[in-house]
């Protein structure tokens, strides 16, 4: 179809807007450009963690042990956290929520432990799934999103985000449009 160039700003140093049900490009500024994904990396945790209860890995009402580094006391200062305390009872839904509503590094760290043991495994396996979705510049060594060194471009977190979207379509409803946390 003809496309026009968009007359906006965006005072973002790069973007991208795509349709989700073709993906096609409607926007884009410096797409292509390496940044890191933030708190965006918790998609790509959601991902992970829903291919896991897929495999029968884990389920929505698992009970998860919380490792002392998924306390939110023991978060980063200043960063984003759901909230996590020692001895707190929380299943893989309720981090799950804490991940879509409140971005909880906390609620990252625990998923991370429960599904892999280690933030580093954890990374491991969200690294081997992009590169299954064919994302060569994308690449985690955290799962919350906090580190630098982090790295995707906003073309291939598109396409990661059109494949969450495809792939569990029912998180949009449940996690991600939930009315209250």
């Amino acid at each position: 179809y003809p496309v026009t160039e968009a007359k906006l700003f965006l005072y973002a140093k790069a973007g991208i807007v795509i349709d989700a049900s073709n993906g096609c490009v409607l926007y884009a500024k410096n797409a292509d450009d390496i940044i890191p994904p933030a708190s965006m990396t918790k998609i790509a945790v959601m991902y992970v963690v829903f291919q896991a209860i897929a495999n029968g890995e884990t389920t929505l009402d698992t009970v998860v042990d919380l490792v002392p580094a998924a306390w939110a006391k023991n978060a980063p200062l200043q960063s984003s956290v759901m909230g996590l305390a020692e001895g707190q009872l929380v299943t893989v839904h309720e981090l799950l929520l804490g991940l879509a509503i409140a971005s909880g590094n906390d609620a990252a760290t625990a998923l991370a432990y429960h599904l892999e043991g280690s933030i580093e495994a954890f990374c491991d396996r969200m690294n081997r799934e992009m590169e299954n979705l064919g994302l060569k510049n994308t690449y985690f060594v955290d799962a919350s999103g906090y580190s630098e060194f982090n790295s995707t471009t906003p073309r291939e977190f598109a396409g990661l985000a059109r494949a969450y979207i495809e792939k569990y379509p029912e998180s949009l409803k449940n996690y991600h449009s939930a009315p209250y946390f």
